[in-house]
């Protein structure tokens, strides 16, 4: 339990401490020192407040006033107004140089006792333990993994359906977050005998890229290679020629990489090694970004389903590989898509995937919804603000922040360096892969960063286990794009909050945005012209394939954009849905040099 004597050691700067929050509030007083990217008084006041409301809820029969520390009152140290601002009372001592620093109630009147008390969960980090019975693993995964108990019954049946579905099985996993889906394709490659060749796990950055294989280099301690299992702009020429070598020869037990690395510089070695038989599996993780549209559209990830066709058309008799679809989140559209995408060949002929879908809601994120309403609409916008500064000077940290648009996510940025928090990264895309992007996801993994304002594509597959707050100032377009977000606080098993700040904007924004957009048959017709009036034509094999731009403009469209592009490409996979057309790989239509 956190005592006030491990709190005040820290701000006295006398102790190394064991605890997470008290490790974080020690990075921020060390910081303080600083010259350079120092941290803000609020990122000081909102962990103190923290760490004070944890000691007093775990602490029985203790009130809010026996809840207090001792703090410098000179600069860089907060002032007592700014002390005051994240709900707690700095009395100044008899010299000056001192504060008495005393817990305050937070009681704002748009909340009611339940959420405060939903809060005060998050806050205490409150175990929840009722999550999941002990299942003992299948006597084969306990041998290779080590993994003594599954993670969850979906997990258990995931990976026996791997294991015993025909060659050339679509598998279609649907588990929730923390159900343990990455050790299904761990286990496959673990298990894997030296010829069986390599599982190929496609995720949607590279920063999960990398994750994953230190995730699986801690596992196969025994089996280990040398040579790279992740592909990234970080590796040096040589180790790019070794894993484009490991990956033609199958003789690499797993790699993981982006679709566009997949479907890019990777491809030919994709295809080397099919043809030679070695491609045991082909998993897509984060399935569901097949079916996903909007500011972050990657039509990438659609040509996923014409990279399948085209390695296992590449393969010997006898040898076809396993396609492993992983998700946690599924709706009937996303299912309608991967169906297609994935289920139909060059004939045509839609089959259907097998389904292990292990459906249950997470324990620990405790649901807040505030919905700001004025006389006029400007006055629900400033009442929205005023909930969400209010909330960001209160609720725990490490804590997440997204919005719809991106412009809105710049402006809760530049809005929180205004409010006092410098610890503060905004990300608008989902891949890290960028030096910088790299920086953020290690500062945020690493506790140095304790709030990331996001757009959704943020977080796929990035495990920080101790999120304790993730706010919505936005209304999602799906309950399953709010529950994939919701799911990234608490992955360490304890409380965490999630909260939505909306206005009727908000609302109408996400109606528009979650009705399917569907393109009128003259519009749809259109913009396939105007896509087949720059096309060109390649043979490969003996099929005829035609290389459409998605730059495209039908009359009616001035300028190209991410918007356009996202149409053609709608327009293009309602026609594949139909069996009009078969979306191939892009780089497959152009020449090799």
């Amino acid at each position: 339990m956190l005592q006030l004597a491990d709190i005040q050691t820290v701000i006295d700067g006398t102790a190394t401490p064991a605890d997470p929050l008290l490790r974080r509030l020690q990075s921020v007083v060390q910081g303080l020192s600083t010259k350079s990217q120092a941290p803000g008084w609020a990122d000081l006041t909102v962990l103190v407040r923290q760490c004070l409301e944890r000691y007093r809820l775990a602490a029985q029969g203790v009130d809010h006033a026996q809840a207090s520390l001792n703090v410098p009152a000179i600069p860089p140290w907060p002032s007592p107004e700014q002390w005051d601002r994240s709900g707690l009372l700095g009395v100044e001592s008899a010299d000056g140089r001192s504060l008495r620093i005393v817990l305050r109630s937070w009681r704002p009147g748009w909340l009611s006792e339940e959420e405060l008390s939903a809060i005060g969960e998050a806050c205490a980090a409150k175990p929840c333990n009722e999550k999941l019975e002990q299942i003992p693993s299948d006597a084969l995964v306990a041998e290779v993994t080590g993994h003594k108990h599954a993670a969850s019954r979906g997990q258990q049946h995931a990976i026996r359906t791997l294991f015993l579905s025909p060659t050339g099985s679509v598998l279609l996993f649907l588990l929730p977050t923390g159900a343990g889906k990455s050790l299904v394709f761990q286990f496959a490659a673990l298990h894997a005998s030296a010829t069986a060749g390599t599982v190929v796990v496609v995720v949607p950055t590279v920063a999960l890229a990398r994750d994953q294989e230190a995730r699986y280099r801690g596992m196969a301690t025994e089996s280990a290679t040398s040579e790279p299992l992740a592909f990234h702009s970080g590796l040096s020429m040589t180790a790019c020629r070794a894993f484009s070598r490991g990956l033609a020869s199958g003789t690499l037990p797993i790699v993981f990489l982006s679709p566009e690395a997949a479907l890019g510089s990777q491809l030919r070695a994709l295809i080397d090694a099919a043809s030679l038989g070695r491609i045991s599996a082909l998993v897509i993780d984060e399935a569901h970004t097949v079916a996903q549209w909007g500011d972050d559209f990657r039509p990438v990830f659609q040509s996923l389903g014409g990279l399948r066709d085209v390695l296992q058309e590449a393969v010997p008799t006898g040898h076809a590989f396993r396609t492993v679809l992983l998700t946690a989140t599924m709706t009937a559209e996303t299912y309608e898509v991967l169906n297609t995408v994935f289920c139909r060949g060059a004939n045509g002929l839609a089959k259907q995937p097998l389904v292990v879908a292990d459906l249950w809601a997470r324990p620990e994120p405790r649901y807040i919804i505030s919905n700001c309403e004025g006389e006029t609409i400007e006055r629900a916008v400033a009442v929205k603000a005023d909930r969400l500064t209010e909330a960001l000077y209160h609720l725990p940290r490490p804590l997440l922040l997204y919005t719809t648009k991106r412009a809105d996510a710049a402006d809760w940025a530049d809005r929180m360096a205004t409010l006092g928090f410098n610890r503060v990264r905004r990300v608008v895309g989902g891949d890290m892969s960028s030096p910088a992007g790299e920086a953020v996801l290690r500062d945020w993994q690493t506790g140095k960063v304790d709030v990331i304002v996001a757009t959704s594509a943020f977080g796929l597959g990035v495990d920080h286990s101790e999120v304790r707050s993730v706010v919505h100032a936005c209304v999602p377009e799906t309950i399953d794009r709010w529950y994939q977000e919701v799911g990234r606080g608490g992955r360490d098993g304890a409380a965490s909050v999630a909260m939505m700040i909306a206005t009727q904007l908000d609302l109408a924004l996400a109606d528009d945005m979650g009705h399917e957009a569907i393109a009128k048959s003259e519009t749809a017709f259109e913009r396939w012209q105007a896509m087949r009036h720059d096309q060109r034509t390649q043979r490969v094999g003996d099929e005829g394939l035609l290389a459409v731009p998605l730059s495209a403009r039908r009359a009616a469209i001035t300028i190209d954009s991410e918007r356009n592009q996202s149409w053609n490409f709608r327009v293009l996979n309602m026609m594949a849905r139909a069996g009009m057309i078969r979306i191939a790989p892009p780089p497959l239509l152009a020449p090799e040099s």
